[in-house]
């Protein structure tokens, strides 16, 4: 009896440390871009999907990957895009070379519009969800809870906009924030993410990322 006892918590034990050793972030994924596989395995709690409107892709989607998900390009800037149900705007610039894949984005809400910004729209999202439910409703506390502590915790002084012209006929001014930098680095795969919180609300406000996989 003792020994099926024995046996049987060894295989609870097995069980219980390979539960906690898998994730979805570290499974072996692959893209194909132009017949070209490209396979990455980024293990990261700020990896995965991430929602824009209605619309919810892989943040290392192709640009066919965007299509299939109800995302269309938007014609204002080069590497615009849109969802197509509620019309949230982000920046999505796709770069290959002969040994790698890489995904720049950004977007943010409302903030700049709202401080008078009146060509502020090209990346302005009303709604993003982060992995871990992060969203703009999000504040400094609950990201570090949900991912961690950042790489990078500093005052930032938000002039990303200044030379636009506010409604008024003057320049926008500078908002003062909070930018949180996570970096991942793995043997072929590595992510940047920069989030941006608004000194006035405690609350995020702007979400950039980078990832580049090497095949």
């Amino acid at each position: 009896m003792k020994k099926i006892l024995k046996i049987s918590a060894l295989i609870f034990l097995i069980v219980l440390v390979s539960a906690c050793g898998t994730n979805s972030n570290g499974k072996k994924q692959t893209i194909k871009v132009n017949d070209k596989e490209y396979s990455y395995k980024i293990d990261a709690p700020y990896y995965g999907n991430i929602t824009i409107g209605n619309s919810s892709i892989n943040m290392l989607s192709t640009t066919d990957m965007l299509t299939e998900n109800n995302i269309t390009r938007d014609t204002v800037t080069a590497y615009g895009f849109k969802d197509k149900s509620t019309g949230d705007k982000f920046n999505y610039e796709r770069n290959t070379g002969d040994n790698y894949y890489e995904v720049e984005f950004q977007t943010h809400n409302s903030i700049y519009e709202d401080n008078g910004c009146r060509s502020c729209h090209v990346h302005l999202s009303n709604y993003v969800e982060l992995p871990k439910g992060i969203t703009y409703n999000s504040t400094v506390n609950d990201v570090i809870k949900a991912y961690g502590n950042p790489d990078e915790n500093n005052d930032y002084d938000d002039d990303n906009y200044r030379d636009n012209k506010t409604t008024s006929g003057g320049k926008l001014g500078t908002i003062s924030a909070t930018k949180l930098v996570y970096k991942y680095t793995g043997d072929n795969e590595n992510m940047t993410l920069n989030l941006y919180f608004a000194k006035s609300t405690g609350k995020l406000y702007r979400v950039v990322y980078t990832i580049r996989v090497k095949n």
